[in-house]
């Protein structure tokens, strides 16, 4: 994370075939820097998230008995993707931007047809122009879906809050109806021992 990206593609392209003997492709360098490069920034934000969840979600689900695996998948994972979607967004947008790096190797991206383009015409206003509308366009789309995931996400969360809500209510209300059951068996039977009780003084009387 502490070296530039451009420092990377070059080295990755140039000196690390020196060191394994292997020549890479000038696309199989860019991609390899390029993962690397996000895989370092991305573990950051997992780990971020993984930490932000409280300690009482992790020993509420132990002392449930959930194993580790479906602890993570129904308790911990669901709130930690949450929390990491809108910083995973801008690091994939961060991605779409320094693609335009890799021109430098001669890579068939966006850039490096522009710059091909713009040789060729002349016309590097315009051209330049398209390029840069198109990954504007790429990291509003990017912007758009991620807005709509969350809002989604926080519909279901309200959905499932509501629904968990329901379903105390109705625990209440049969609670409530065994109690009433249970004291109208009380109260007839009480009104039966009162009746014995004046047979039983009728007939000493």
């Amino acid at each position: 994370r502490n070296t530039p990206v451009l420092i990377q593609l070059i080295w990755f392209y140039y000196a690390f075939p020196v060191l394994v003997g292997i020549q890479f492709s000038t696309f199989g360098a860019a991609a390899l820097a390029l993962t690397l490069y996000t895989a370092a920034y991305s573990t950051e934000i997992f780990r971020a998230g993984l930490q932000s969840i409280e300690r009482g979600q992790w020993e509420g689900a132990k002392a449930l008995g959930m194993p580790p695996g479906v602890m993570l998948r129904r308790i911990i994972l669901p709130q930690v993707f949450r929390r990491m979607l809108p910083a995973l967004t801008n690091r994939m947008i961060e991605l779409a931007k320094v693609t335009s790096l890799a021109s430098i190797l001669t890579v068939n991206e966006l850039m490096y047809q522009g710059r091909l383009l713009s040789s060729t015409w002349y016309r590097p206003v315009e051209i330049f122009t398209v390029v840069a509308l198109l990954l504007g366009g790429h990291d509003a789309a990017a912007t758009y879906l991620r807005r709509q995931r969350a809002a989604h996400l926080e519909r279901m969360r309200s959905l499932t809050r509501d629904k968990r809500e329901a379903k105390g209510d109705l625990h209440r209300v049969l609670a409530a109806d065994y109690a009433l059951s249970h004291l109208d068996a009380d109260v007839r039977w009480m009104e039966d021992a009162l009746e014995r009780v004046h047979d039983l003084e009728g007939d000493r009387a």
